[in-house]
This record gives structure tokens, sequence and C-alpha cells, in this order.
């Protein structure tokens, strides 16, 4: 009997929900299934060469976001996006990520995602979604000491937000705009949504530049 990629697929995004960690998205289950679970790496491989188109995913990345992420989950999430546009539907959210995260050119924001999502299981405050909140202390007080910020009032959760460039204070202005004009809407959902919106690609780029040299500048001080 041969399955259809749908079927494989159902089967597979079954198991990595039945191994979903308590703070996992649904897609980083799904990729670490598919790279640490024996059954998902099988399952996977039978997937890539099965005939037929997956089925889409159940939930939209928006409503499957978990809010306590960091930029390089974010930018991950960017990319993941980016895949699933070039590939015209042909892959769901979860196997763009899975791609990009495992793609051997993304090995140093792999393991800044990996460090992110330690501090979220440690439970350690993450005060933003955006910006200098997410980079460790030391990186963090080596940036504020040689680079001015720039604060944005009106912040759902904090009343003086400091950000390390224009790009992410304009994305933060865009959210809270965003989360006012959709009543129910979270800061975290708008924040992703426009963050990974095709429309937003040059702000995108812009914040990704802002904090890789914010990030630069604290570890060479």
């Amino acid at each position: 009997m041969t399955y259809q990629k749908h079927e494989i697929y159902t089967a597979l995004s079954k198991r990595a929900e039945r191994l979903r960690g308590p703070n996992e998205s649904m897609e980083q289950a799904f990729t670490r299934t598919i790279t640490d679970d024996e059954i998902g790496q099988r399952m996977y491989s039978a997937l890539k060469v099965a005939p037929g188109r997956e089925m889409p995913p159940p939930a939209t990345p928006e409503q499957d976001f978990v809010p306590r992420r960091g930029p390089a989950g974010l930018e991950i999430e960017g990319l993941a996006r980016d895949a699933m546009l070039a590939a015209n539907g042909t892959l769901t959210f979860e196997q763009a990520y899975a791609l990009a995260f495992s793609d051997p050119k993304n090995r140093e924001l792999r393991e800044r995602v990996k460090l992110e999502e330690r501090n979220v299981a440690a439970g350690k405050p993450l005060a933003a979604i955006q910006g200098e909140a997410f980079i460790e202390n030391p990186i963090r007080d080596a940036i504020r000491a040689t680079r001015p910020t720039i604060k944005v009032e009106d912040a759902p959760s904090d009343p003086e937000p400091e950000f390390i460039g224009p790009a992410h204070a304009r994305l933060h202005s865009l959210a809270v705009d965003h989360m006012r004009a959709h009543p129910g809407q979270t800061y975290a959902g708008s924040y992703t949504y426009l963050y990974s919106h095709k429309d937003n690609a040059d702000l995108r780029a812009k914040v990704r530049a802002e904090h890789m040299r914010a990030t630069m500048a604290g570890v060479t001080g």
C-alpha cells in the first residue's frame, strides 16, 4: 500500500503533537520530531518521497504563536515564511520552519533560537517581544553603554521600552496600532504578523540588521 503525502503528514503532525513539550510551539515540536525522534525521522523520509500534496496546516502561524519569543525565533519564522512563499503553497509552515532550522547556513541563528528557548524553559523573564530585552545581560549592558537607544511611549507592557534602532521602534509602533485596531489581538500576535508580512520585507531586513549590529557591538565592546 502506498501512502499519500497528506496521510503521512497528518500522522507525523499527530506524533509531533504527542511529543510536544510545554514550552514548544507546534513548529518547534515538528522540527524536533523529524530530527531527534527515530520514528519521526523515518516518517519524514517517507513524506519526502510520497506522492500527492500535504494537507494545509490546521492553524495559522499567528494562532499557533507562542508569545514569549525572542528576535532569533522571530527571524527564523520569517525565513520559514519566505520559504513558504517561494514554494508556492507546497510547504506547510511546520515544514518550512524545519527546513530553515536545520539549514547549515543558519547554524548561528539556530543556536540563538535554542538559547532563547532554554531561557523560556528556565522561566527567565522576557520583558518585550523584540529588541534588547531578549539579548543576554552582558551583551545588553555593553550595548547600552556604547550606543544610544530610542525610547517609544505607550508600550503595552513597559512604559519606557528601549529599542536598538528606528526599525525596531517602527515595527513596535505598527504592532501597537494593529493591536488597537483589532480588539482581542495580542501584542505578540500583532508583532509577529507584521514582522513576517510579505509587504514588510524591507522593514524586516532592517530589524535584522539592527539586531545583528547591536549584538556584534556588545560582543566586541
